[in-house]
């Protein structure tokens, strides 16, 4: 329970950033997770989780790794959005063909390919 950074463990680092769960298990390093403060829900308490707690050694490994996450995340969110554009573009192209073709056909322009 961490209601303040008084109530920290000596030789402990709390974390809040997304993703360091995860970072410190695929690095091999023991974490537990921080309860910050208590909410009831319906009638009980319940545990509010806020980051979680390493120990203090590990703390430049853990940022050099939640940093590469940061970068790879971003990199994978950059791709994503460049192939919705991309998808955006031809979806713009194959309608601006087939209006084209409509008009033409109204126009009685259109002849079909044998």
């Amino acid at each position: 329970d961490l209601p303040n950074y008084k109530h920290l463990p000596r030789g402990a680092s709390h974390i809040t950033e997304q993703g360091a769960a995860k970072a410190a298990q695929s690095l091999g390093i023991d974490f537990t997770r921080a309860v910050v403060r208590w909410e009831i829900k319906q009638g009980r308490s319940v545990p509010v989780e806020g980051g979680i707690l390493i120990a203090s050694e590990h703390m430049s490994v853990m940022k050099d790794a939640l940093a590469e996450q940061h970068d790879l995340e971003a990199e994978k969110k950059h791709e994503k959005r460049y192939k919705q554009v991309l998808n955006l573009w031809k979806r713009l192209g194959q309608h601006l063909m087939t209006r084209s073709m409509i008009d033409n056909m109204s126009k009685g322009v259109y002849q079909e390919k044998k």
